[in-house]
């Protein structure tokens, strides 16, 4: 699940009611609020099912993964070019 976005032009948004504006922005931020909970709900039930089946979870450690990886990014990020 991944939260979705919502687009409304700016003559659809001045054309609604000032209580129907209220309304909808509440709306809206709330709606991410549920659907970033959600999808953490959902996570650690993925997360439970696979370890239910005899997957194993480790946290990295990301401080010693970017200390392994500098080298490679002083190496190399000079040959991507980023236009």
């Amino acid at each position: 699940m991944i939260p979705d976005h919502l687009v409304i032009s700016n003559e659809m948004l001045s054309s609604m009611s000032p209580e129907d504006q209220v309304t909808l922005k509440r709306i809206c931020r709330e709606s991410v609020a549920y659907a970033y909970d959600r999808v953490a709900a959902l996570e650690a039930d993925y997360q439970s099912s696979a370890e239910n089946r005899g997957v194993t979870f480790v946290q990295a450690d990301i401080p010693a993964f970017r200390a392994a990886c500098q080298s490679l990014i002083e190496n190399k990020a000079g040959d991507v070019a980023c236009d």
